[in-house]
C-alpha cells in the first residue's frame, strides 16, 4: 500500500507514531485525530518528571522513516520520494513536534 506525503493517511500514521510512543513510555494520549483543518493533533499527559516528552516528540518523525525505508511513502503524484524529498517533508512534520519540546522559538 502507498501512502502520499501530505493525505490523511499519512498524517494518520506520523500521529500513530506519537500514541505507540506515548504508550510505550508510559504516557496517557488524551486525544488523538485530524482536526477540520487536516492537521493531526495528539494530546498527552506526560509523566510527571517529564521523561516522556521528547520520545513522544520524534514517535511521528520515527513512523515516517519506517514508512520511508520499506518504499511505502510516495510523492503526493504517486511517484517514488527521493531521500531530500522525503527529509524536507519530514523535517517540516518534525518542526511543529519539536519546537514545544525541544526550542522556545522554531528554527531548524
Amino acid at each position: 500500500m502507498s501512502i502520499p506525503v501530505g493525505s490523511r493517511l499519512h498524517k494518520g500514521f506520523h500521529e500513530a507514531g506519537h500514541i505507540e510512543v506515548a504508550y510505550l513510555w508510559g504516557a496517557t494520549v488524551t486525544e488523538a485525530g485530524i482536526d477540520p483543518t487536516g492537521e493531526g493533533r495528539t494530546r498527552v499527559m506526560h509523566k510527571p518528571d517529564l521523561s516522556t516528552r521528547k520520545p513522544v516528540a520524534c514517535g511521528g518523525y520515527a513512523v515516517e522513516v519506517l514508512l520511508f525505508e520499506s518504499g511505502r511513502l510516495v510523492g503526493e503524484d504517486g511517484s517514488p520520494l527521493s531521500r531530500a524529498a522525503f527529509d524536507g517533508q519530514a523535517m517540516q512534520n518534525a518542526r511543529v513536534d519539536k519546537c514545544p519540546f525541544y526550542l522556545t522559538q522554531p528554527r531548524d
